[in-house]
């Protein structure tokens, strides 16, 4: 049985030197288990459970300023079998690497998503965990980190950027449409990424498993955009046919909410910049750090370049980030992901829209001045946690400024109220104005300060013991993997052993550590006293020294095995590296094309490379809380990438989902009406909404068991070749469920179709094998309650993975003679083409003419009006007789 879980916990406030919510409003209430539907549309975390008991864990997603407690996913997750991603938004994987770093075991577990989505995950993730106090280097003694764990030792560095690169290291990507079939435990599940249109990469998951064949498409957009391609629909309009018709589709249900076209939106975001800049104040406009910035910050580099004589390209455009270099230099080697605009400008102009000209780059606050006009782009679309709150706190106090929303992050989030005040203030017509704030809010954000004299010392101690703890454990595990190859007595090697555990001799640091040239001997006796030097003894066997292939293998060979093997450039312990490489990483990844810069290379290359100082620069974090007085203006215009309501409701009729599941969006009057709008072309127990932390069955009520052909009843069959390198067979015979001690043995009647996929059948061929089927039956009804009766003790059986059920001849009289009978039927495929042959090398007259009808000797045509379906016409003559049995001779009759 299939089953669909959204996962939500209660949501607690816990002690963050992040930034607190203006409002009280929260998501769920502090009592609540079960969560709420504006909880669902915010954060995205669904289990799906496929049989016989597979979980498949869709968005690793977080709210809006990483404060929603996880203990329950964290309890959840070693028990999670495979991981998919779909957008590299905080509320789809924000919470994917702390997850990962608190979870162990999700390092021996697929996870899949597209290249996109990994770098820019990568983006998002450093930039939103160190807003809120995640993500080191930082030290806040006497403070907690945004969870409110503390270390006592001076240094709450939870997360450091090599954690974050190895959780995006782990996974595994996949090109759009690219069908792939899962091993081991998770066999005979196919996943297929097609494009949604919603952010770079941006996924729409198609999982097939037996019967059931699964979309999940959640935040979609099916029209263009500046950068991407619309999902769902091809070129000339019509439905991609690869998504047609699933079993059940799980689809969101926050659209956009105001549907206006992509042109005139942009007129309008150049319009309210002008007004703004003309009473000389500034524009701020918050967006997500690696997912819709990338088309607001390309537009508004556009609009600086049309306009070079205009006084407004004076302005200074700013955009604040961590990591806003490096996002760009990401986006521009991924134009392959992008619309058949962005490749053409990139090949004929040789340049991309990331290489911008006229925004400036920066994560320094200082550049902040409140007396000059200027346009600022600050990662935070929530003004929860980024650069966007602090800048927020600095400009709302103006009444010439103006805050341009861009995205609805929906309640419990500053952004969110402030849309809601917006939304207020629009009248019942169709014009649109701005909305002037006029009230006192109380704002906490972070500051950072960097470390220096006492603290920035105590800072580099923690440091170096933490990472002397590492050497020692690298060491360790090193000396482990070699201890078999090395000659050395128990005794020596049990006393060595107790004094590197015990920190009581750094000889294996000496050996094995990175930049340690030297120890102290002084206080060591015996052998201890002398340089180090183990002496591997030569292993052979009865045919001589024994060769490892490993020591003869190229360079760039090992690596290329390394990174087929998901190894992602990382060098194995102790292995064999080439010239200049160093064993932490370094090696150079081929398929460093495909994974944009910085992929292959160590954390210091990483951080040397398109990071801003603050992540590598030790700082503290100080929260500042300050009462103002906001009067600046708010005006929302969509760019959020999402689809309208009304192509919603016209869209999801043309993919004909059997069963749908509705993820409720913040507005639930839209929910409501949108459900309503839907019941009508679909059927109304097909239709459910997601409700947190309550399965969903939605099963096609279908079953799949497999059963295999005992050798004694495989002799007996009679194959008969047909068109295609197929063989078909008929088979009688009974059921046999068999256990470990015991066997139950089930007539087979009503078994009506089996195909010979089982590995346990040795045959030359593709085989499909056909078994009596009762057509007796009169109706629906009737049929799917007698399926359900013949299907009992098969089901009893699935159950239990260690049973078995096969099928073997029928032996008594008895059991022959109520053996189920049915009329021949004809299988194969006729092709036009190889019958006119046949009919040729018989003497026959044979020709095509219109319409691809074949005439055989001016008397039969033959027309074939779909595949399998042939008519023939002709008189009560000869040659119509010999055309119809060899037209029989080229089926099977089983």
């Amino acid at each position: 049985m299939f089953s669909f879980t959204p996962l939500q916990p209660p949501r607690k406030r816990l002690a963050s030197t992040a930034a607190v919510p203006v409002s009280s409003a929260t998501l769920i209430t502090a009592d609540s288990a079960a969560g709420s539907s504006a909880s669902l549309a915010q954060v995205h975390q669904s289990l799906l459970t496929f049989p016989p008991n597979i979980k498949m864990l869709v968005d690793v997603g977080w709210n809006a300023d990483l404060s929603m407690d996880l203990d329950y996913l964290i309890n959840l997750a070693p028990s999670i079998d495979i991981i998919l991603l779909t957008h590299a938004t905080i509320s789809h994987l924000g919470a994917f690497c702390y997850l990962y770093k608190m979870v162990p075991e999700l390092a021996s577990i697929p996870i899949y998503a597209t290249m996109p989505v990994i770098n820019m995950g990568r983006m998002i993730t450093i930039d939103a965990y160190r807003s809120a106090g995640l993500l080191g280097p930082f030290s806040a003694a006497g403070n907690s980190n945004a969870n409110g764990n503390a270390n006592g030792n001076g240094a709450n560095v939870l997360l450091t950027l090599a954690d974050v690169d190895n959780a995006f290291d782990r996974i595994q990507s996949l090109k759009y449409s690219q069908p792939l079939a899962l091993p081991g435990k998770l066999q005979g599940l196919t996943i297929t990424a097609h494009n949604a249109g919603h952010t770079l990469g941006g996924t729409i998951w198609r999982i097939q498993k037996d019967q059931e064949d699964v979309l999940y498409a959640v935040d979609w957009n099916h029209s263009r955009d500046s950068l991407l391609n619309g999902a769902l629909l091809q070129q000339d309009g019509k439905l991609v046919e690869s998504l047609s018709r699933p079993s059940l589709m799980i689809c969101g249900s926050k659209v956009t909410s105001t549907g206006l076209p992509l042109k005139f939106r942009k007129d309008l975001l150049l319009r309210q910049i002008r007004d703004t800049i003309d009473r000389g104040g500034s524009v701020l406009i918050p967006t997500s750090s690696a997912a819709r910035m990338l088309e607001l910050v390309t537009i508004l580099d556009g609009f600086w370049t049309d306009m070079s004589r205009d006084p407004l390209s004076s302005i200074p455009l700013i955009y604040y980030s961590h990591v806003g270099t490096r996002t760009m230099s990401y986006a521009s080697s991924m134009i392959e992901w992008m619309s058949s605009t962005v490749i053409n400008q990139w090949e004929s102009q040789t340049n991309t829209p990331f290489e911008t000209r006229h925004v400036t780059y920066t994560c320094d606050l200082k550049d902040i001045s409140t007396d000059k006009p200027r346009v600022i782009v600050a990662s935070g679309e929530a003004l929860e946690v980024g650069f966007a709150r602090s800048i927020f706190a600095k400009l709302c106090s103006d009444e010439r400024n103006t805050v341009i929303l861009t995205e609805n992050s929906g309640p419990g989030t500053l952004s969110g109220e402030l849309y809601d005040y917006w939304f207020k203030q629009q009248d019942s017509s169709n014009d649109r104005s701005t909305a002037s704030l006029a009230m006192k809010l109380q704002i906490t954000y972070p500051t950072e300060f960097p470390l220096e004299g006492e603290e920035l010392a105590q800072y580099n101690e923690v440091i170096r013991e933490a990472q002397r703890k590492e050497e020692l454990q690298n060491a360790i595990e090193l000396r482990n993997q070699n201890i078999l190859e090395q000659e050395e007595s128990e005794e020596s090697s049990d006393e060595e052993d107790d004094m590197v555990l015990t920190g009581q001799m750094d000889l294996s640091i000496l050996i094995y550590g990175k930049d340690v040239y030297d120890y102290d001997v002084r206080q060591l006796k015996g052998k201890n006293r002398m340089f180090p030097f183990a002496q591997k003894r030569r292993r052979v066997d009865d045919y001589g020294d024994v060769i490892r292939s490993d020591d003869f293998v190229r360079v760039v060979e090992k690596t290329e095995s390394e990174s087929n093997s998901g190894g992602r450039g990382k060098s194995r312990m102790g292995g064999k590296r080439g010239w200049n490489n160093e064993g932490n990483g370094k090696n150079k990844n081929n398929n460093q094309e495909d994974e944009g810069p910085g992929r292959g290379k160590s954390n210091v290359d990483r951080q040397a490379d398109n990071l801003a100082p603050s992540l590598i620069i030790p700082v503290k974090i100080v929260p500042t809380t300050e009462e103002i007085t906001a009067l600046c203006s708010i005006d929302f215009i969509d760019f959020e990438g999402l689809t309208d309501e009304r192509s919603l409701k016209m869209i999801i009729p043309l993919i004909q989902p059997k069963k749908l599941i509705m993820i409720p969006s913040n507005d639930e009057n839209s929910s409501t009406k949108l459900y309503e709008s839907l019941a009508q072309v679909i059927p109304a127990n097909g239709i459910f909404t997601a409700t947190a932390n309550e399965a969903i069955n939605a099963s096609i009520n279908s079953f799949a068991f497999n059963v295999k052909i005992s050798p004694e009843l495989e002799g007996l069959l009679s194959w008969q070749k047909i068109l295609g390198d197929y063989s078909v067979a008929h088979i009688t015979g009974r059921l046999v469920i068999k256990d470990n001690e015991e066997a139950e043995q089930t007539p087979a009647e009503g078994v009506k179709l089996l195909k010979a996929e089982d590995s346990s059948m040795e045959v030359d061929d593709k085989e499909v094998v056909e078994i009596d089927k009762d057509e007796d039956m009169k109706d629906e009804k009737e049929q799917e309650t007698a399926k359900l009766d013949l299907d009992l003790p098969l089901l009893k059986a699935n159950s239990t993975t260690s049973k078995e059920i096969t099928i073997v001849p029928l032996q008594t009289a008895l059991e022959l003679a109520a053996a189920p009978r049915s009329n021949p039927l004809l299988v194969g495929d006729i092709k036009l083409a190889e019958l006119k042959k046949r009919l040729i090398a018989q003497g026959h007259r044979a020709e095509f003419r219109a319409e691809g009808i074949l005439v055989c000797d001016e008397k039969v045509a033959v027309r074939k009006i779909a595949e399998g379906r042939l008519i023939i016409e002709g008189g009560i003559e000869k040659e119509f007789y010999q055309t119809r049995n060899l037209i029989r001779s080229l089926l099977a009759t089983v």
